[in-house]
């Protein structure tokens, strides 16, 4: 069986995701405390075997991913403790590589842990600040000569998996740190700061690691967005820019998608999970969500790209009904 990649992107050669992260990778031994109970077991297996001709003839290779969490612990990819738990996941089996991306390696302590002491050949930190494109581009330079050197044909190795987590609610300068703006309220400096956070970087990132993702047999694009994206429900003035760039990231997904019809380009909504991070309306476990978004990049193709989905696939609505289109659609057909 070939050799997998992980770059929080993905490759039937290999398997690669690509983890960028802003804002949370500073405290890292805060961020994962319970990471280390005994009471935590993980497992990643294949649940079937895969042969040489499946892979020539490009067809999906589908996992299965187990994780058993007896601590308060976020979805995975949702920051960097989820970024822990799913290297940590992915890195148990033999044959995936890993890509995880911070701002700050030197101050990333535990997944440092996980890359050089646990798993040295699967882990590879690598430096990546989503705002700034000459960080980006260093990145997928560092990222492709690793890719390289590994697989059965030196070179011919793709990122399978890109899903984009990077994102930030408000500055911690911000007046409004914590529950956000609203319309009126929202300042200038923050507002373009979450800009470019959310959607700039995501878009910088693709643009640099196509050239990588262009090699793998079935590439996927995640874009991790939000609920608070949608114009379809009513949740309310607050987060104003946070809300207005999960809702950028979407038409930036359809155009990613539409630029790339060989890809398959999502944006996913993962819901809100039971931990400190969530709200107090949380209803889902951590384990659920992880193992239902495994699935999910699992299932997807072609005929999904460009859309809007939950963690367990459902389309997520994002744009609000018009009756007034649906009358004059009604009189005139």
């Amino acid at each position: 069986m070939p050799s997998k990649h992980w770059l929080i992107s993905r490759d039937l050669r290999p398997d690669c995701i690509i983890v960028s992260d802003k804002g949370q990778d500073c405290d890292l031994q805060s961020l994962t405390k319970g990471f280390a109970n005994p009471a935590m077991s993980v497992t990643i297996r294949f649940n079937r075997t895969i042969s040489w001709g499946e892979i020539s003839s490009k067809k999906s290779t589908s996992f299965v991913l187990y994780l058993n969490a007896a601590c308060d612990l976020a979805s995975y990819w949702v920051r960097i403790r989820q970024l822990i738990i799913l290297v940590r996941c992915l890195a148990k089996y033999s044959s995936n590589i890993i890509f995880a991306t911070c701002r700050h390696p030197e101050k990333a302590v535990c997944l440092r842990e996980v890359a050089n002491k646990a798993y040295p050949e699967r882990v590879h930190i690598v430096p990546l600040d989503v705002t700034d494109e000459v960080s980006i581009k260093e990145a997928a330079t560092e990222i492709g000569d690793r890719l390289a050197r590994v697989g059965p044909i030196p070179g011919d190795a793709g990122l399978d998996y890109l899903v984009q987590n990077a994102a930030i609610v408000s500055t911690f300068g911000s007046a409004h740190y914590g529950d956000g703006d609203n319309a009126i309220t929202l300042e200038a400096e923050s507002f373009h700061e979450i800009m470019t956070t959310n959607v700039l970087g995501p878009a910088l990132v693709m643009k640099h690691m196509h050239r990588h993702l262009k090699k793998s047999f079935r590439p996927v694009v995640v874009n991790v967005s939000s609920g608070l994206a949608s114009i379809a429900m009513d949740l309310g003035p607050h987060k104003t820019s946070y809300s207005i760039s999960k809702t950028a990231l979407h038409m930036l997904t359809y155009k990613q998608a539409k630029a790339c019809p060989d890809m398959i380009v999502l944006s996913v909504h993962p819901a809100s999970v039971k931990t400190d991070m969530g709200t107090s309306e949380a209803e889902l476990e951590p384990p659920y969500v992880a193992a239902e978004m495994i699935q999910l990049l699992q299932r997807v193709t072609l005929e999904d790209s460009g859309k809007f989905l939950r963690y367990d696939g459902e389309l997520e609505a994002w744009e609000p009904r018009c009756s007034w289109r649906e009358t004059w659609i009604t009189t005139t057909t």
